[in-house]
């Protein structure tokens, strides 16, 4: 299975009407029907070229074709490739015995992430958040951008959703 990047889509488009195993052979102008599983490997929104606003997909491709045939297309049409990784992480469960619980520091998306996976693979984490809950950290990041005072506790950088809540992710300086 070959993973095809960087498929794009107008984001109108509602994900029930889209055949995905027919956007695959069109896209890679593979022939009609030889697609025969299509997974959405990922799904992300490109919006830097407002107002046009774009879904941007991943898609896990198996064809009655040979693994070398799709990289070719996918090489032609100038889409970026790798193999696809059939196996999907599940957490070990079985037998899996706590003694302790484990303590995750921040609600940040690895935090979350992190408490996720330790209550499905049957632990019991305690997340620990150093900010406010999103409502008031958002009220007091909007007033210091106002002229406000730092909060220390909350602000950018501290409190639920971590600092990704205020950009992509990557803390900045701002000027």
């Amino acid at each position: 299975m070959i993973r095809v990047h960087e498929i794009k889509i107008k984001a109108e488009r509602s994900l029930k009407e889209i055949d995905f195993k027919s956007l695959a052979e069109k896209r890679l102008n593979l022939p009609r029907g030889s697609v025969t599983v299509c997974n959405v490997a990922k799904e992300s929104v490109d919006a830097r070229e407002k107002p046009a606003v774009y879904r941007v997909f991943s898609l896990d491709i198996e064809t009655d074709l040979p693994d070398e045939f799709i990289i070719d297309a996918a090489k032609r049409q100038h889409y970026k490739y790798t193999a696809a990784k059939t196996e999907i992480y599940r957490p070990e469960t079985e037998g899996a015995a706590f003694k302790k619980r484990p303590v995750i520091a921040g609600f940040g998306p690895c935090g979350m992430f992190a408490g996720l996976v330790l209550a499905m693979a049957g632990a019991k984490p305690i997340i620990l958040e150093r900010g406010s809950s999103m409502d008031e950290r958002i009220a007091k990041v909007e007033a210091f951008w106002e002229g406000g005072g730092l909060d220390p506790e909350t602000n950018v950088q501290f409190g639920e959703g971590g600092a990704g809540t205020f950009s992509d992710g990557k803390l900045t300086s701002g000027i």
